[in-house]
């Protein structure tokens, strides 16, 4: 109640404006949702139109810092924001897919659907691979409109979906924190390690007593993306080493932060749980990262008392999330 009666004062000063984003891309939705504070939320929704389409310079919506805390009162305020301060925009955004005015009925949304499925159904494309062989045709540029119609056809029925199936209801989460785009990221980071066509993992795989090995190195290459959805949020400036299992239990709080080199495959395979488990206490958190992602990280001491820090190689820094982004 005494947050509630500061947004009213502050809301009637000259100059104030909750939509105003600080240095680091926060609203005071983004700053309401963090600390809990449904009535807050609901206050800045209803009296100041405030919705949450706006992501920081991380990439987070207000409704992922809700998640991120991860307590019951956030749940409730992280379900209210994606039902209630979301749902308009990427309904929206459903509705141009389709094609269809924002308060169209459940009918026309699935007339409007079934008429653009006909024209880019997979059972088309193969229709038109069929009369291209049978004309002899090998026109790259034809190749290249069925894989538009793939990607068109995929982004419709996600849309029908949503609007139908789950009644417009936002969606917002940082694309960084997406498991499908944790699976494009290992794609990524194992692209330097195929030859001759084939992966290294697969190549191990064509010995079963080398299983071990690949199960580990699956789980290094996995660790590798999840530690750079945790990183990439802070730009260039990186995040201190010190902090860093902390936000990494924010991000992923049902993946515990692993430890030493059992992640590396080869190198820890053939030792017994008990060797392992001994290893991983003589190692430094600064060797665990160099060792497992030092391909994909940098360690930089600084000096002053602060420590090492953690940035991401530019490489993967340049790539904007969303470019990776696999809907779905």
């Amino acid at each position: 109640s005494n947050l509630l009666e500061m947004f009213h004062w502050l809301s009637q000063q000259p100059g104030i404006n909750f939509h105003m984003r600080q240095k680091q891309g926060h609203t005071a939705l983004h700053k309401a949702a963090w600390g809990g504070h449904l009535n807050v939320v609901q206050y800045l929704h209803e009296k100041h139109n405030m919705i949450d389409d706006v992501q920081d310079d991380a990439g987070n919506y207000a409704a992922d810092l809700a998640d991120m805390a991860n307590t019951d009162r956030h749940r409730v305020v992280a379900e209210y924001l994606r039902s209630e301060c979301g749902s308009k925009v990427f309904r929206e955004a459903s509705c141009r897919v389709l094609g269809v005015d924002t308060g169209a009925s459940l009918e026309e949304i699935r007339r409007a659907y079934l008429a653009k499925a006909r024209l880019l159904h997979p059972d088309q494309r193969e229709r038109r691979r069929r009369r291209r062989y049978n004309h002899h045709s090998e026109d790259d540029d034809e190749e290249g409109e069925d894989n538009d119609d793939d990607e068109a056809f995929h982004k419709l029925r996600r849309a029908f979906e949503h609007l139908v199936h789950e009644n417009g209801r936002g969606k917002q989460s940082n694309p960084s924190h997406s498991l499908n785009l944790m699976l494009t990221w290992t794609n990524d980071i194992t692209a330097a390690d195929e030859e001759g066509g084939k992966s290294s993992s697969a190549s191990l795989l064509d010995n079963s007593k080398e299983s071990n090995v690949s199960s580990n190195h699956n789980d290094c290459r996995m660790f590798k993306a999840r530690l750079l959805a945790v990183v990439l949020e802070f730009g260039e400036k990186g995040i201190p080493l010190c902090n860093l299992k902390k936000k990494w239990r924010q991000v992923w709080p049902d993946v515990p932060f692993p430890g030493g080199s059992s992640l590396s495959g080869a190198a820890t395979a053939t030792l017994s749980p008990n060797d392992c488990a001994a290893r991983h206490r003589r190692f430094k958190l600064v060797d665990v990262i160099r060792e497992e992602a030092g391909d994909v990280v940098d360690l930089e001491f600084v000096d002053g008392g602060h420590g090492y820090v953690v940035h991401v190689k530019e490489q993967f820094r340049t790539r904007r999330a969303e470019e990776l982004f696999i809907d779905g």
